[in-house]
């Protein structure tokens, strides 16, 4: 089993990085990473999961097929977000589709190899991917999850970012983003 998440639930995310005046950058480089898995590690955790994955993007689905062969596809529908200093945090749907939904291999967009580990306890998940994009480029990225807002703000606290009171932007035309991290 990859993680808890179940197609249609509201999930509340934290995308950790930095806001700068041009955009907000997921990258939160190789040496704070580490310094923040250090910090999972020792934590109590119900689960921890290891996955060297591929994930294929076309519009706005996502297609992973993980080491051990499992195969994923679904597209996930932000419902509200804010950008904060160091984070942005949201709600949204995961919308797990059937794999035949996936256009053939010669229509993907992009592909990326992910080492991905999920730090798992109760509703909350900490994923934590090094991302190979197909331009060489990589880059070291951190989200949580969880269906309980302040369970997730704790945690992103407990790395060490603060998070300032939500004031969410509504999205109202039911369109879905592929979220860079997901």
């Amino acid at each position: 089993m990859r993680d808890n998440r179940q197609s249609g639930n509201k999930t509340w995310f934290i995308l950790l990085g930095q806001n700068t005046s041009e955009y907000f950058d997921l990258n939160l480089t190789q040496e704070k990473q580490r310094m923040l898995v250090k910090e999972l590690k020792s934590m109590s955790w119900d689960k921890i999961y290891h996955n060297q994955e591929k994930h294929y993007c076309f519009e706005d689905m996502q297609y992973i097929i993980d080491n051990r062969n499992k195969h994923t596809c679904f597209k996930s529908k932000v419902l509200s977000f804010e950008k904060q200093d160091s984070a942005i945090i949201g709600q949204m749907n995961m919308v797990f589709m059937t794999i035949d939904k996936f256009p053939p291999i010669t229509e993907y967009h992009d592909m990326r190899l992910v080492e991905h580990s999920t730090f798992i306890s109760g509703q909350s998940q900490v994923h934590v991917r090094t991302v190979n994009h197909a331009d060489g480029t990589v880059s070291y990225e951190i989200r949580i999850e969880s269906t309980n807002k302040e369970e997730a703000i704790g945690y992103a606290e407990k790395l060490g970012y603060k998070i300032n009171e939500f004031k969410p932007n509504y999205l109202e035309h039911g369109a879905y983003y592929v979220m860079s991290l997901i």
